[in-house]
């Protein structure tokens, strides 16, 4: 028998024509069992978790310890690492959650360039991975080639806290690669459930013809960039299209930070809407799905990978209200361990794992330390976007917007105008940014026709070309 699992993986990286041929099959299969017997027994674990205290205890201490052998007996890094700190053998295989503070901290830095001293088998026998990152710096990994079922029973999980069912079609607004993308900027796959709608062609034209699609494909939830799905809202608000607003039961957004003036935008778009993010990265270390009743709070998957904060110094922060360095060690794909992993990002502890709330640590504010969401003043302070942000009619005017800045103190914002609109209804905005900020920031503006994409169609709220470690 064809394994599920393999038969999903081999369908999500198959040419057009092969998924093409093989969509039929998958569809015919219950949604339950479309995406194999991994994927059904995470779902139940996941379920599990939010109930039984020690099963989850079992599970961190049980695959910590399997984690940290397979590292130090394996991988070069660790070696190394596990002499430094006293980490013979015996200790590995009595490794316990209050040995985990006895790995250093790892940065990007040390495993840019020197993946092949973290895997603990051949790199053949794995997908290599490259991601740019908030900072544009290239970085290569590697991942489990069979990590596709655990990965997306997590996901499925975290939207079914909105109501998602795998049944459910989602038209999907992310940079997956389209066969002739200039003259048909979508495709619908069955066997996935997705409708997915290229972010590179947010024009009138598309939209319209995006809007067609979503009613005859039956989507109910929008899923992909907060920026493109911002844009889009924009058009279904402007275009007065109720009947497309009023099918879609929920948003996912995805693989940028959800901002307060988008998710109000979103809202506004889409009023029977239920919106929900999550955290995640292309390391795998850590997930954490966003509270339905708290928007901006997100919970860590204690199955996923052990979260952690800690200050400048390495401490670990404990007290609510505090911010820090979010540190992951994932627990699902051992063939690259990444121990204590810097993610480069920040977060306010709102509450610390215990086993009273099952080991699911609980933060809010989450930016990224080096990423698109801080500006930079006159006087060399670090504005984040939070705190700049507007509650403006203006949003109505643009149909997207972009931050640019080269110099500390100055910033130009550029402007895709929405339909009927020029330079003096965006005046107003930038009278109340000035107003917003102060002396800090001088904001001038620069009407565009588009807004710039990275290669996988995801625009930068901020696209930022000065070095932020140079003002930390």
């Amino acid at each position: 028998m064809i394994s599920m699992n393999r038969l999903r993986t081999a369908y999500v990286h198959a040419p057009p024509s092969v998924r093409r041929a093989l969509s039929p099959l998958l569809s015919a299969i219950p949604v339950r069992y479309r995406f194999g017997r991994t994927y059904v027994a995470y779902r139940d674990y996941i379920e599990r978790s939010r109930r039984d205290m020690d099963f989850v205890a079992k599970w961190q201490r049980d695959r910590l310890r399997t984690l940290a052998q397979a590292a130090v007996l394996r991988a070069e890094h660790y070696r190394r690492v596990a002499g430094a700190a006293g980490l013979d053998l015996s200790a590995v295989d009595a490794f316990s959650m209050s040995d985990l503070a006895r790995f250093p901290i790892l940065t990007k830095e040390e495993l840019r360039g020197r993946a092949h001293e973290f895997v603990t088998c051949p790199p053949e026998l794995l997908d290599e991975v490259s991601t740019s990152g908030s900072s544009g710096t290239p970085l290569s990994f590697y991942l489990d080639k069979d990590r596709s079922a655990r990965e997306w029973a997590f996901l499925q999980d975290a939207w079914s806290k909105i109501g998602f069912k795998p049944s459910c079609v989602r038209a999907v607004f992310r940079g997956i690669h389209l066969e002739n993308v200039d003259w048909t900027p979508w495709e619908f796959e069955p066997a996935l459930g997705e409708l997915r709608l290229s972010p590179f062609h947010l024009t009138d034209t598309w939209m319209k013809t995006y809007c067609s699609l979503i009613l005859r494909y039956g989507a109910t939830y929008l899923h992909g960039y907060p920026s493109a799905i911002s844009i889009f809202s924009n058009y279904v608000l402007r275009m007065g299209r109720k009947d497309v607003a009023d099918r879609i039961c929920g948003v996912i957004a995805a693989s940028e930070t959800l901002f307060v003036h988008q998710r109000e935008r979103i809202a506004e778009a889409f009023p029977k809407a239920r919106i929900t993010s999550f955290y995640g990265m292309s390391e795998k270390v850590l997930f954490g799905s966003e509270l339905v009743d708290e928007a901006g709070t997100f919970e860590m998957e204690p199955l996923y990978g052990i979260a952690e904060l800690v200050d400048d110094s390495g401490r670990t922060i404990i007290n609510p209200g505090e911010r820090g360095r979010i540190l992951g060690t994932g627990l699902l794909f051992g063939s690259m361990p990444l121990i204590r992993y810097d993610t480069g990002d920040l977060a306010i502890l709102v509450e610390a794992a215990s086993e009273k709330n099952l080991f699911r640590v609980k933060v809010k504010g989450i930016a990224s330390r080096w990423g698109q969401e801080f500006l930079v003043g006159g006087d060399g302070q670090l504005i984040s976007m939070t705190a700049i942000n507007i509650h403006s009619p203006a949003y109505g005017k643009m149909s997207a917007f972009q931050f640019h800045q080269t110099e500390p103190g100055k910033v130009t914002l550029k402007v895709v105008p929405a339909q009927g609109c020029g330079e003096s209804d965006i005046v107003p905005f930038i009278n109340e940014l000035s107003a917003k900020v102060g002396a800090s920031l001088i904001f001038d503006f620069e009407i565009v026709e588009q807004i710039a994409h990275n290669p996988r169609g995801k625009s930068r709220f901020i696209d930022q070309h000065l070095d932020l470690k140079e003002w930390q």
